[in-house]
């Protein structure tokens, strides 16, 4: 299919592989010999017999693809390094996404679950978002164009037909562009596309997803596009509480289908209620893959690993076994190898929404008291339910041990171990603190032979970071390990570590990404004194001393008061690093201009008071944020208690919106002392602009 590349281009970037190739380039997998990192590279590969005309308008069309992934410049777009020009073709440099496409995914493991693909879908929703918010269209969303990362994010790629809604270069008489069962009925019945046909394109993937088939499946092309001007789409059979969402997207009327902030509500939804009964005879095809799960599925919504599975064990020293496992609190979670990136460099869109929130106090892991998991457990697994602060599902027949915060679980014929440590109180800098860990590991030599594979952020929760290593324990045998540390929604730190034989670490890989999308935060920690018993150690099993690398969080806060009253009432709330406070503008409760940052001067539209149901209340109205993504500002508005509504201020000092995924902290910018500054939501960083304490 592709010559091997023996090249470089600019003298800079070796080609290594091809990674895939569609209608309008061809994607390599290069080397930077500059900065000694892999890189994305997209070349321009015009089908034979253009006219100059047409291969001039490849040329435009793929440079327009490079300004439109510039254009949306955040965390969630993958970035373009550069664009290059050899032998007269534009060559287009980009961050390398290690994935593997949705439609992949699908062909080789069939469908997926309902509440896999609502994550998948408020994931693709959000990058949409962001690209309409630029007056971008992306046009072309369907399965191939949707990657699930190894970092567990869900990523849409090629861009190459992305336009402004008025550009009228891509779509000229008597030509469509696009792939036929995935476009919007408007494309074909009258030209005219908006954003709302991009939002039907994001159905027709969502339905084809969790069905295993587009909603219009005909035998040619003609009477695909036929069946979707005219007739109604296939009902869905699996979709169960996705159902909503589906009908609403796939609706052919342009004006009656349901706009971004309602196919949101319905995706969250979808995510946190009770699924239908599974159906008597369960397709193979429904057993989650290593690659599926990077988008981390619910337990109540996936069959339980097959005994013979062999899933991976934590890091972090074992109680049981000193030498066995990591003694750090961090590490990578690594979901399957390297495969094609699509047609084109990816937008990188929210990291994993592995545990969305639901509108429903009840379902909110922040609000909740109750340690009772919302759904019922799969057959063979059960909640662990034990510690104040979590729960998280955990496979029958493992047995359990308990060193203070710490709790394992062994399976013991596979030597795989699962371990949950609540931190507490959240170090500033993660990634800071796991680079020391590593450090003190080597120095001790905890670990023989230590081979780190990777140290890096993730998007997970607030805010992540991954550490993963192998090592050769007492046996001679060598294990996999990872410690992936994270800052969940109640605002505390955890560590969730897993260890396995390292020729087993593949095959557990779907196990490892149920418990990391199934656990729950639950109410502020209780001191370690309020922690529940221990659970009696196995028969033959002694716990072994904690490590003696210093914990990723400072000792617990003593357990929060009850969420029967407020946390604070009539406070002003002040930007450490800009010593401004939030403020209303002119205290008016009718305003609708962009709360700002302004001097601490005791004006009503200063003084706050935080709910018991963790709203925000001045002025008689409620703090809200007018978007999910980063850059997003902020405005009063009538309280509804709706997630853009919740906030925590945590004992970090970060206030964070419990309604965006991952959580996002409250950011004066570039903790700007200026009055009139909007206050933005942004990534939680740990940085002074983004803490705050309560006057």
């Amino acid at each position: 299919m592709f010559d091997t590349p023996q090249r470089s281009i600019a003298g800079r970037y070796r080609l290594v592989s091809p990674l895939g190739q569609g209608g309008m380039g061809r994607v390599w997998l290069a080397r930077d010999e500059t900065l000694r990192r892999d890189v994305a590279i997209k070349e321009l590969v015009p089908p034979p017999g253009l006219t100059d005309d047409e291969r001039r308008e490849m040329r435009e069309r793929s440079m327009r693809e490079a300004r439109a992934i510039a254009r949306l410049d955040q965390t969630n777009v993958v970035r373009i390094f550069d664009v290059l020009h050899a032998d007269g073709e534009p060559w287009i440099v980009m961050e390398f996404v290690p994935s593997r496409s949705l439609q992949a995914v699908l062909t080789e493991n069939g469908p997926l679950a309902t509440a896999q693909v609502a994550r998948i879908g408020l994931a693709l929703l959000a990058a949409l978002r962001a690209a309409h918010r630029a007056e971008l269209l992306h046009r072309d969303i369907k399965p191939a164009n949707v990657l699930l990362a190894d970092d567990g994010r869900v990523v849409l790629t090629d861009f190459g037909l992305a336009t402004a809604p008025d550009d009228p270069s891509v779509t000229r008489t008597g030509i469509v562009l696009g792939s036929p069962s995935y476009l919007a009925p408007e494309r074909l019945t009258d030209g005219v596309a908006g954003p709302a046909a991009d939002l039907w394109s994001l159905g027709a993937t969502l339905y084809a997803a969790v069905e295993g088939r587009p909603p219009y499946s005909r035998s040619s092309a003609l009477a695909t596009l036929t069946a979707i001007a005219t007739d109604p789409p296939t009902p869905p059979q699996r979709a169960g509480a996705l159902t909503p969402a589906l009908e609403g997207l796939l609706r052919k009327d342009p004006s009656l289908r349901i706009d971004a902030e309602e196919a949101e509500r319905l995706l969250r939804q979808a995510v946190t209620e009770q699924p239908s009964p599974a159906p008597a005879q369960a397709s193979a095809s429904t057993t989650p893959t290593a690659t599926a799960m990077a988008v981390e599925a619910a337990p109540q919504e996936e069959p339980a690993p097959k005994p013979s599975v062999t899933t991976a064990e934590p890091a972090r020293t074992p109680i049981a076994t000193k030498t066995a496992t990591a003694a750090t609190k961090r590490n990578r979670w690594l979901i399957a190898a390297v495969v094609a990136v699509g047609l084109v460099g990816a937008v990188a869109v929210q990291p994993l929404i592995s545990n969305a929130l639901a509108n429903d106090a009840k379902h909110d892991p922040a609000l909740g008291t109750s340690v009772s998991p919302t759904h019922p457990p799969m057959a063979g697994w059960h909640y662990y339910t034990q510690d104040p602060g979590f729960s998280v599902p955990v496979p029958d027949g493992w047995q359990q041990l308990r060193d203070g915060t710490r709790v394992e679980f062994h399976q013991l014929d596979s030597r795989r171990v699962l371990a949950i440590d609540a931190l507490g109180v959240p170090k500033a800098d993660l990634l800071a603190d796991a680079r020391a860990a590593e450090a003190a590991d080597r120095e001790t030599g905890r670990y023989p032979d230590y081979k780190p594979v990777h140290l890096h952020k993730v998007s997970y929760r607030a805010r992540a970071v991954d550490r993963e290593w192998t090592y050769v324990d007492a046996g001679g045998r060598r294990m996999h390990a990872l410690s992936r540390t994270f800052i969940a929604e109640n605002g505390q730190a955890y560590a969730i570590d897993w260890t396995t034989p390292d020729d087993a670490w593949t095959s557990g890989q779907d196990t490892l990404s149920l418990i990391l999308g199934s656990f729950r935060a639950l109410q502020a920690l209780a001191s370690p004194g309020g922690a529940s018993a221990s659970p009696r150690p196995s028969r033959g099993v002694s716990p072994s001393p904690r490590a003696s690398v210093t914990p990723t969080g400072s000792p617990k806060p003593a357990k929060s008061s009850t969420l029967a009253k407020p946390r604070f009432t009539n406070r002003a709330i002040i930007n450490n690093g800009s010593g401004t406070c939030i403020d209303v503008p002119d205290s008016s409760p009718t305003t609708t201009a962009e709360i700002q940052m302004w001097d601490c001067h005791g004006a009503a539209g200063e003084q706050f008071t935080l709910a018991a149901d963790r709203t925000l209340r001045v002025v008689g109205k409620c703090l809200e944020v007018r978007g999910t993504s980063n850059g997003s500002t902020l405005r009063i508005a009538t309280c509804t208690g709706s997630a853009k509504q919740r906030f925590d201020l945590n004992s970090a000092g970060d206030l964070v919106n419990l309604g965006t995924v991952p959580a996002r902290c409250l950011d004066v910018p570039g903790g700007d002392p200026t009055n009139g500054v909007w206050l933005k939501l942004w990534d939680c960083n740990g940085s002074e602009n983004q803490k705050w304490h309560v006057g």
